[in-house]
């Protein structure tokens, strides 16, 4: 019976995805930097970069970008913070963003 109950679970009839960023999630940042301005000390000449995905160490490029002695991960907000604001549209011209937005409007839908 265990066992049958097993199998019922994994042929679930949810379909998953999964997408990840590539290189680095902060990527999606660099590719809406201009709806970051203002936040986590985001400074205003920040702009957003083409081929963002294509730039190694995204977490230094946005803490160059950050008043004063301030640095990206100096607060575990900083994430969830730009998360938050971070333009979608904008972080579309990021291949990884864009598949995982067209992704979800599948899944919602379905």
């Amino acid at each position: 019976m265990h066992q049958d109950r097993h199998k019922e679970l994994a042929r679930s009839a949810r379909r998953i995805r999964v997408i990840l960023a590539k290189i680095e999630y902060e990527a999606w940042f660099m590719a809406s930097a201009d709806s970051l301005v203002g936040h986590c000390g985001i400074t205003p000449s920040t702009t957003a970069v083409k081929h963002a995905e294509s730039i190694r160490n995204a977490k230094g490029w946005l803490s160059r970008r950050m008043l004063g002695s301030r640095h990206y991960g100096s607060s575990s907000d900083d994430q969830p913070a730009l998360t938050r604001v971070f333009d979608l549209d904008a972080a579309s011209s990021a291949p990884s963003f864009d598949k995982y937005w067209r992704d979800v409007h599948a899944i919602l839908r379905d």
